[in-house]
């Protein structure tokens, strides 16, 4: 999987970013977004790497191995102690499914605009009492979109009833909108971040600029 690299700032913390894009969405597009900038001028710089994870991988089963052989494994051989996913719609999509195969691998992750599923699906969860719940009274065997919420409830700790180590972030006009508030039910409010936005880079810009000002980011990964 190509990969673009970018440095933190002058001195390296051992943190590295693996940003994973949206549909349609090229290597370049967190650079032209401000994403890389914004993140240099943080309390928190890292170096970032962008992957090239576009639809393909998804397709035809192959993001977790390209991600795992193609970065994962290459960058902690180079010293990085700590990684964090940030993605964005089918990203974001892709790094619930990188967390919750790679376990402690991913010490944080930030989701943007997440695609959960069409509505039917998110519509059938709410109606079921949430995912815990709808897992339960599963009687098929979810498909691809369904797939996600079982990684979720997965990744959802028995004792505090939270995704640990984790940001959600989506504007109040997305189209993603109704799943975002979903999987917020699973998330201490600090963590969830949401403007009057759409989804657009534009929107995400800003929700990236305001959790980089959080305690919510800063302590990213501190808790396991």
């Amino acid at each position: 999987m190509p990969v673009r690299f970018y440095e933190g700032g002058l001195n390296p913390t051992g943190d590295l970013v693996i940003f994973l894009p949206g549909l349609g969405d090229d290597m370049e597009a967190f650079e032209r977004a401000g994403f890389i900038d914004l993140l240099r001028r943080s309390s928190r710089p890292m170096d970032a790497v962008v992957a090239d994870a576009h639809l393909g991988y998804y397709l035809d089963g192959s993001l977790l191995e390209r991600v795992y052989e193609d970065i994962v494994l290459p960058y902690e051989n180079a010293g990085y102690a700590r990684l964090f996913l940030v993605g964005v719609s089918l990203g974001a999509f892709g790094t619930i499914q990188l967390r919750q195969t790679l376990g402690d691998r991913i010490d944080g992750i930030v989701l943007f605009s997440p695609f959960l599923g069409e509505d039917d699906l998110i519509r059938e969860i709410e109606d079921g009492g949430g995912v815990q719940d709808w897992r339960r009274q599963l009687a098929y065997t979810p498909e691809r979109q369904g797939q996600v919420w079982l990684w979720i409830d997965e990744l959802i700790e028995p004792g505090s009833n939270r995704i640990p180590s984790a940001i959600l972030a989506f504007g109040s006009r997305d189209k993603f909108e109704r799943a975002g508030r979903l999987l917020a039910r699973w998330l201490p409010d600090d963590d969830v971040f949401i403007n009057d936005g759409g989804h657009d880079w534009a929107t995400w810009s800003l929700l990236w600029a305001d959790v980089l000002e959080s305690e919510s980011w800063k302590g990213l990964g501190d808790s396991g």
